[in-house]
């Protein structure tokens, strides 16, 4: 969705200097508009082929955080007059999703670059090991 919204409709259908004009009307600075087609464009390239998947969503979580934000007045349905805030509002929570679980099982391995601070612990919390049980039994084993 982000290479369709960012791609085709930005960068291909309106051109970046019309997007960047439309961002300057609704009271955001143009350079903005150039950080959401580089997330946008770029960002789904990379998304897909799993480099730097966490940095990548947490690039892009303001935007859609944003994009939420601005439609709220709108209503919650996307499909209301001038969309509602229910589609990036899902959006916004995949990207979470995307964070704690970082680059998959078939993703291209991406050069080592540091984690986010405790998100290791809120991981394993939100999805323990797959040896939990086999864990426990070893801890209670040796005590």
């Amino acid at each position: 969705m982000f290479f369709a919204y960012g791609f085709i409709m930005k960068v291909v259908g309106y051109g970046p200097a019309a997007f960047a004009d439309y961002i300057v009307s609704v009271g955001y600075p143009a350079l903005l508009a150039y950080y959401i087609l580089a997330v946008e464009v770029a960002g789904a390239v990379m998304l897909v082929l799993g480099l730097w998947a966490r940095w990548v969503s947490l690039a892009a979580l303001p935007i859609l955080l944003g994009v939420a934000f601005e439609h709220f007045p709108n209503g919650w349905v996307f499909s209301n007059e001038n969309g509602g805030w229910s589609y990036p509002a899902f959006w916004a929570a995949i990207l979470v999703v995307q964070i704690l679980l970082g680059d998959g099982a078939h993703a291209l391995k991406s050069p080592s670059v540091p984690s986010v601070p405790g998100l290791q612990a809120v991981r394993k919390w939100i999805l323990p090991s797959r040896n939990a049980r086999s864990d426990r039994s070893v801890v209670q084993t040796q005590t």
